[in-house]
């Protein structure tokens, strides 16, 4: 290849360099970091994400500073672009994939749930994933009737009560090899893995445990 061929290649790859990529190709960079930033916070696989920019999105560069803001309850964040004073913001919103419980079919209210009762569809989330307290499982009872197909979540259905309210409860609190185990009075009715408040026999003040075992809730260390 002669010398001025050369020249030629190199000044195309500058000029080629210096053209901005077309705003697909940026939309997709962006979505894509900020895909990886919402499973960051989330704790989730980058591929189960779905982000939502907004239309009027203004090219943002690979190497500007990215982050969120905000809970991203219903799935909404603050996109924060850049630092310190110049820093700018866009209003985005995050979904993920999960595998919600559905009726398999017309259930009555007041029914304990069975394994044949419950069938699971990947479906859309806006907003962190749910509490592992939150996640129903056979042994829940439906709070009211609910057609084939329809979404089992609370206050719909609820876990079978391991506590009742205004029944007495052992209170255990746990810190490495130290145990402390009181008696306490539950100020409502939540089932295994759900959170409670109790209040403590001869201590003044609420606190509030998560049910371990059938009359049985644990203070966090």
């Amino acid at each position: 290849m002669t010398s001025s061929a050369e020249r030629g290649l190199a000044l195309l790859a500058a000029l080629v360099a210096l053209v901005p990529p077309p705003a697909a190709a940026q939309d997709a960079a962006l979505a894509a970091r900020v895909r990886r930033l919402v499973a960051a916070a989330w704790q989730l696989d980058p591929a189960a994400v779905r982000v939502e920019l907004p239309a009027e999105a203004p090219p943002v560069a690979d190497t500007a500073g990215l982050r969120l803001a905000g809970t991203g309850g219903d799935g909404w964040f603050a996109l924060v672009i850049g630092r310190g004073a110049r820093a700018g913001a866009l209003r985005i919103r995050a979904a993920h994939v999960e595998q919600l419980p559905v009726a398999a079919r017309a259930l009555p209210s007041g029914l304990a749930l069975a394994d044949a009762d419950i069938r699971w569809e990947e479906r859309p989330r806006y907003g962190p994933p749910r509490a592992a307290h939150e996640q129903v499982r056979a042994g829940w009872t439906t709070r009211r009737p609910f057609p084939e197909g329809a979404a089992l979540v609370a206050p719909g259905v609820a876990p079978a009560a391991a506590v009742a309210a205004g029944a007495p409860v052992a209170v255990e609190w746990t810190s490495g090899a130290v145990r402390v185990s009181l008696a306490g009075t539950a100020l409502g009715a939540a089932g295994l893995g759900q959170p409670v408040r109790v209040q403590l026999i001869g201590r003044p003040g609420l606190r509030q445990g998560i049910v371990v075992a059938p009359g049985l809730v644990r203070l966090p260390s």
